[in-house]
């Protein structure tokens, strides 16, 4: 379904569905799965061009492979997990008496992720929204000598992608329940970026500040890892005349990774530059 307005604006719906079988599993190692996608896409602007919108989402069901988890031993202090004891008495270290270690010299074992042969059904979704504010648009295409507020403009987006185990259908659809710790989540990443201008196409003078904030979670076969990056810029912009110039820049950072098995890529990084 599409639908395209007078002003630019069009709206884009579209459904899909996929049943895939294998008639001779000796000539290929492909399951057989079943996929459903919805997609929604809108693009329009409003006020001549004061406000442009952009926004995608996409939700849908699919096949992952499913994994399992056990406890590997490493050296004294180098993990995160320690054995707790027996709780049952079987003489197995049975996977829950297993816990977080309390302290680093007791964290002897790290978990590890193990693929198998079986496949368990996953919910997807992607979304992402992009917004510009130009008010210079607005006075030029109005006829309206440009104000003060006419220096300004701004841009902005959004974007993230989430792989669930999740069986609530609701909370499998909401894009923005992207949890780092929330164990259901196979795999999750989100970007999200804003810059406000001050006379961004002036000759003389401008200036602009960003704020992006950035990271995401990856379930791998030792393990997961995690990251996150978050930036504040501040740029400065000055011609003295047509020889001499100034320009500056300002970032404030911070930069967190954590992995469950490769301790050198933990780290929490505060930064000024």
């Amino acid at each position: 379904f599409e639908l395209n307005g007078r002003a630019g604006g069009r709206l884009g719906i579209s459904t899909l569905y996929r049943n895939l079988s294998i008639v001779d599993s000796l000539l290929t190692d492909q399951m057989p799965e079943e996929t459903f996608l919805n997609r929604v896409e809108y693009a329009g602007a409003w006020l001549k061009g004061f406000i442009t919108l952009n926004t995608f989402y996409e939700a849908g069901s699919g096949q992952e492979l499913k994994k399992e988890y056990a406890f590997l031993e490493v050296a004294p202090g180098t993990g995160v997990y320690t054995y707790a004891g027996d709780y049952n008495g079987n003489g197995v270290k049975d996977l829950d008496e297993f816990e977080v270690a309390a302290f680093s010299d007791q964290a002897n074992y790290i978990k590890i992720f193990l693929p198998t042969n079986e496949y368990v059904r996953t919910r997807n979704n992607q979304f992402s929204q992009s917004l510009a504010l130009n008010p210079s648009a607005w006075y030029a295409a109005s006829g309206r000598k440009a104000g003060f507020a006419s220096r300004f403009s701004n841009q902005t987006s959004y974007r993230t992608e989430n792989k669930s185990l999740e069986d609530d259908v609701l909370r499998a659809l909401n894009p923005f329940n992207h949890s780092i710790d929330d164990s259901l989540l196979v795999a999750t990443s989100y970007a999200m970026r804003s810059t406000l201008y001050y006379n961004r196409s002036a000759t003389v003078f401008s200036t602009d500040v960003t704020y992006s904030d950035n990271g995401g979670k990856s379930v791998l076969t030792n393990g997961a890892e995690t990251r996150r990056n978050n930036e504040g810029t501040l740029n400065l912009r000055w011609n003295l005349n047509k020889v001499w110039g100034f320009l500056t820049t300002a970032e404030k950072a911070n930069k967190t990774s954590s992995s469950e098995l490769l301790h050198s890529r933990d780290y929490d990084i505060s930064s000024w530059s």
